[in-house]
């Protein structure tokens, strides 16, 4: 899609680039996948003073009715609620501002529909960490099961695009 950008190898832990050499640094749904604090660190060694880290991501829009299935949306939820840690973990703000940034800001939320059929559904599943963090045996019965949950069709899935963003102190 930019055929001129130049494409790195690297981990939000071990980033390829000069200290100070980036006005801004984006991570688009992938934060809990970092180790936080050294990540929060590299990415501020990697900004220059004034620059900013802009952290996205999307959760579900319970105001909205969800179109899946209610036995799929139950054994989601079961899943999450044995493996994920985000109840046990700092918020993302809290993780940033233990780096060299300003106080975090978190803007409202914008409202928007994920839209999948059903191979994608079941990709959009098989990334989630506390799916994907699985085992290889669990990780496939827990993909058969919900591939048995859910038929055939195309799924426009409330969603909300959250946005956390802090700019780097001076150095």
């Amino acid at each position: 899609v930019v055929p001129d950008a130049e494409v790195l190898g690297g981990r939000a832990e071990e980033i390829p680039l000069p200290d100070a050499s980036v006005d801004a640094v984006f991570a688009g749904q992938a934060f809990h996948w970092f180790a936080n604090d050294d990540a929060v660190a590299e990415i501020g060694r990697v900004l220059r003073s004034g620059g900013v880290l802009a952290d996205v991501w999307n959760s579900p829009d319970d105001d909205r009715p969800s179109p899946l299935p209610a036995p799929y949306t139950a054994y989601l939820h079961e899943l999450r609620a044995e493996r994920s840690r985000f109840s046990d973990v700092p918020s993302f703000a809290e993780v940033i501002a233990r780096g060299p940034f300003g106080e975090a800001h978190e803007e409202p939320g914008v409202s928007h529909h994920h839209v999948l059929d059903r191979v994608g559904l079941l990709d959009n599943a098989r990334s989630v960490s506390w799916i994907a963090s699985r085992d290889a045996d669990d990780h496939a019965a827990v993909m058969a099961r919900l591939g048995a949950l859910v038929p055939e069709g195309t799924y426009a899935i409330p969603n909300v695009a959250n946005l956390l963003w802090a700019v780097r102190s001076e150095r």
